[in-house]
């Protein structure tokens, strides 16, 4: 089991990079 601390920072992480990807995709759409 995944203590909460740790599980907390995972999903930090996951939001983080869930919004870079975002990010760059929209850059590379608008070309």
């Amino acid at each position: 089991m995944v203590g909460p601390e740790l599980d907390m920072e995972y999903v930090e992480d996951e939001k983080w990079w869930n919004h870079n990807i975002n990010h760059i995709c929209n850059r590379l759409e608008d070309g």
